[in-house]
């Protein structure tokens, strides 16, 4: 069992963004560049102004919770490269970035230009900085993706975006019921962290603060929900813990975990997944069978949500007919 890790917020690792390479990349910038709103024809979403956000996705037709609403292939991915063995830093290459850069198509570059930066003036990797995401849970890599980046933010998210390695896309998805008209958000943040620690990240990484729904709440309010959030951080780290010794107690666990999830609206499908699956792997260990198929069962739907086809869906729909077809976490 896995204890979830920066699995949804935008790339927030710490990358060097040197003086000089601003300056380097600057001029890159310079020309101008059509603002203009993109129509993205037969999708369910419009690319828009949207006042004080700079650009967004609006839901064109009602949205139903778990529908696809993207995949995209990055237009750029980034690894970076160890500059201190001591201090264990890491930053991309400026020259590395525009090596990539300078390869695309006039086209291309544009549509990179037009996205949000976190230096002033625009830079490519201060765009980068903003708009990078994480390939995959444990990845060192980072990639760009321009539509997906077009996404703004919210503490209350309606959808859910997440690397698919095996298919090589950023996919997003529709984690509740959206109407049309409607804005579609995801988070950049820890989805966790509390209230101060999410305003944090944002101000420190993304140059503004937040003041969705749920950052706009009064202060109690606010307060209840931090509590809720650091409640389910604590059961995800208990429960491969207490499970390896307990599975029984760890189901509770289980069950208490997703209850918070429910309090929170924050129904995500990677996060459903990972408990689906540890209530899977704790189901089994208890000999709870007709239990562990219906966790596998569900952990498979969360999978062909937030994955689509995948080997991973495969398994697990194995796993919802014959759980003892999982051997030693695999």
């Amino acid at each position: 069992m896995k204890t979830v890790k920066n699995m949804f917020g935008k790339d927030r690792r710490k990358q060097k963004v040197l003086q000089e390479g601003n300056q380097q990349d600057a001029s890159a910038i310079s020309q101008n560049v059509d603002e203009s709103a993109e129509i993205l024809p037969r999708r369910p979403f419009t690319c828009v102004k949207i006042p004080g956000r700079g650009f967004g996705m609006v839901a064109n037709r009602d949205i139903k919770k778990g529908e696809l609403i993207l995949e995209e292939k990055p237009i750029l991915t980034l690894a970076p490269i160890d500059v201190d063995n001591n201090a264990g830093e890491q930053h991309v290459t400026v020259a590395g970035i525009m090596k990539q850069y300078n390869m695309l198509s006039r086209s291309d570059q544009n549509k990179i230009k037009q996205l949000h930066s976190v230096s002033e003036p625009k830079t490519i990797l201060g765009i980068i900085q903003a708009n990078s995401f994480v390939r995959g849970v444990i990845s060192e890599e980072s990639v760009l993706c321009i539509e997906s980046s077009r996404f703004n933010h919210s503490c209350r998210q309606n959808v859910s975006h997440g690397y698919v390695a095996e298919k090589d896309v950023e996919r997003i998805v529709a984690c509740r019921d959206v109407k049309e008209g409607e804005e579609l958000l995801t988070c950049y943040a820890p989805p966790f962290d509390s209230y101060s620690s999410r305003q944090a990240v944002l101000r420190c990484h993304y140059g503004f603060e937040c003041d969705c729904v749920v950052c706009a709440a009064p202060p109690e309010e606010r307060k209840q929900n931090d509590k809720l959030r650091e409640q389910f951080k604590m059961l995800d780290k208990r429960i491969p813990e207490v499970g390896s010794l307990n599975p029984k107690e760890g189901l509770g666990l289980v069950a208490d975990a997703l209850r918070i999830l429910e309090k929170l609206d924050l129904q995500l499908a990677p996060l459903l997944e990972h408990h689906y699956y540890d209530g899977f792997q704790l189901a089994k260990g208890c000999g709870q069978m007709t239990r562990a198929k219906l966790f596998a069962k569900k952990a498979a739907e969360a999978v062909a949500i937030c994955e689509g086809e995948t080997t991973k869906h495969k398994k697990l729909l194995s796993y919802s007919k014959n759980p003892s077809l999982h051997i030693n976490g695999t």
